[in-house]
């Protein structure tokens, strides 16, 4: 679990998440698919940390605390949201741009 997370946080350290130039609509696009497919990592190593807590609970141990997990969810979900917010926003700001004022869906 921790190597999986550990991983997963140097992908998210990538500076394709970091390089603004990557806004542009293709480049967006592989950044996107790039996050979905670390959804599923993080998803993952989540479940996996909540297992291992079900187990500690059921032998009547103490659970660990996963920090790093909790740590990488955030870090992963404020990445996500930016890149989908910028993704959003441009296609919204798009077909505003192209209708009447009077047909702007407020």
């Amino acid at each position: 679990l921790r190597k999986n997370v550990s991983e997963q946080q140097q992908r998210l350290e990538a500076p394709d998440l970091s390089d603004t130039s990557k806004m542009a609509a293709e480049s967006r696009k592989e950044v996107l698919a790039l996050l979905d497919a670390m959804q599923e990592n993080v998803n993952l190593a989540v479940e996996e940390a909540a297992k291992f807590n079900r187990y500690q609970e059921v032998l009547k141990l103490e659970p660990t605390p996963f920090e790093d997990v909790e740590e990488l969810k955030a870090s992963f979900q404020l990445r996500a949201k930016l890149w989908r917010g910028i993704d959003a926003w441009e296609e919204l700001s798009s077909e505003w741009n192209n209708c009447s004022f009077g047909t702007v869906d407020v």
